[in-house]
């Protein structure tokens, strides 16, 4: 059994300078005063750090005596611990022991390229066939210089000058290029969530005609697309001008399909929405009922509704026809009905009698239709009925049941003060 006293006596090694790469202060002799001269930094080249470890110990027996001269299969491995674990580093070497010296390069076979940046290295060495030598020799800070090729690298690594590329201007402080980024940079053609910070936000000051976000479509896909928002698609506050423009649409500028609530939600100071006409003749808003049934509603106007030229109703054919203007929100019924034995009794339908409005009196309109022997009068039965009777003049002569057309008008009775339902800000 043998026995190894060693002593680690030389790092790892960084830099040799020899020859014309060598940089030699001028010495002055003593007592002489030498010119004053400007001081310039000379860069030292570049150096290739050798990872071999110089180490140097005595191979004993067990009674301190040195080891026959010969050449000695050794291994030697570096752990991380003083003891145990497993080693991230080995190599056998076959090592010239003179006088029970020897001298050997670690990583001359298996370079070196990791020591533990925590301080611990603990080498350990076995002369075959013997066991491992204890304890371990732990790895002095000389072999720690190790790390000074990552301040090598770092130095030589440092970019200069022009950047070049998608980059603009010089190094240290280059910028990217205008046009750099485009959809040639983007792999999967989308930009999503994931690829900002949250929250994402779009900031720029421009004047007009441009913009903060421009989006042109060259196909038939859509400009903006807003799928499955849990509560506002698109909301815009507090603009200066437009909040949104179309311009020049080939179909739909903003079609709004299956929303939960509102479609298009407009809240303004002088306005919710607005609408105007490009051209003269032109419509500046279009409602049409679910599947274009006239039964259904188109607009529903929960407060009341101002028309500076009157309302119309339109026909298939692209006829109109006007509607009644009036100061009071009006209902109106009307119907033919014929006298019986002089006198007829008439139900107003139950959506008139519903929706009128019971303090003001209905206003009613009946105009005979045939021949009558005397004037045709109305009488009120409350909001829901009127009654129609004869008023016999003895100079006709005619049948006391003359048929006869009735228009009946009231006020409608005043909209809901229930508010309407708000979308969550």
């Amino acid at each position: 059994m043998k026995t190894m006293t060693a002593m680690l006596v030389a790092g790892l090694c960084l830099v040799a300078l020899a020859g014309d790469n060598a940089v030699i202060a001028p010495r002055v002799a003593a007592g002489s005063r030498a010119a004053p001269t400007a001081k310039r930094v000379v860069p030292l080249p570049a150096v290739a750090i050798p990872h071999v470890m110089s180490y140097q110990g005595r191979l004993t027996d067990t009674a301190g005596r040195a080891v026959p001269d010969g050449v000695y299969a050794i291994t030697f491995s570096l752990y991380v611990d003083s003891s145990g674990g497993s080693a991230f580093w080995t190599e056998q070497q076959n090592v010239q022991v003179t006088s029970g010296l020897f001298s050997v390069r670690l990583g001359s076979v298996t370079p070196l390229s990791y020591l533990s940046s925590d301080g611990n290295g603990w080498l350990e060495m076995q002369v075959q066939p013997d066991p491992a030598m204890t304890p371990r020799i732990r790895i002095a800070s000389s072999g720690y210089a190790y790390f000074a090729e990552a301040a090598a690298k770092a130095d030589s690594a440092r970019p200069q000058g022009y950047a070049g590329g998608d980059l603009t201007g010089d190094y240290p402080s280059p910028t990217i290029g205008t046009g750099k980024v485009n959809s040639d940079k983007v792999q999967d053609n989308s930009l999503r969530g994931a690829d900002f910070k949250m929250p994402c936000s779009l900031y720029c000051q421009s004047g007009n005609p441009y913009a903060a976000l421009m989006i042109r479509a060259v196909n038939t896909g859509n400009g903006i697309r807003i799928d499955t928002a849990d509560n506002v698609g698109i909301y815009i506050k507090a603009t200066r001008n437009n909040g949104i423009v179309v311009d020049s649409a080939g179909s739909t500028g903003i079609d709004v399909y299956a929303a939960t609530s509102y479609g298009i939600r407009g809240k303004g100071y002088a306005a919710g929405g607005y609408f105007t006409a490009g051209d003269a003749g032109a419509v500046g808003m279009i409602a049409r009922s679910y599947n274009g049934v006239a039964t259904d509603t188109a607009i529903h106007a929960e407060g009341k509704g101002i028309a500076s030229g009157g309302w119309s109703t339109g026909f298939k054919d692209g006829g109109e026809a006007p509607s009644v203007v009036a100061a009071e929100r009006m209902i109106i019924a009307s119907g033919s009905a014929r006298l019986s034995g002089g006198s007829v009794e008439i139900s107003l339908p139950e959506t008139f009698a519903k929706r009128v409005r019971p303090d003001i009196p209905v206003r009613l309109n009946v105009t005979p239709t045939s021949d009558a022997p005397g004037l045709l009068v109305a009488e009120r039965r409350g909001n829901s009925a009127f009654s129609v009777r004869l008023r016999r003049i003895a100079l006709l002569e005619g049948s006391e049941d003359g048929a006869f057309d009735w228009i009946a008008a009231g006020v409608l009775e005043e909209p809901s003060s229930e508010p309407v339902p708000d979308l969550q800000e």
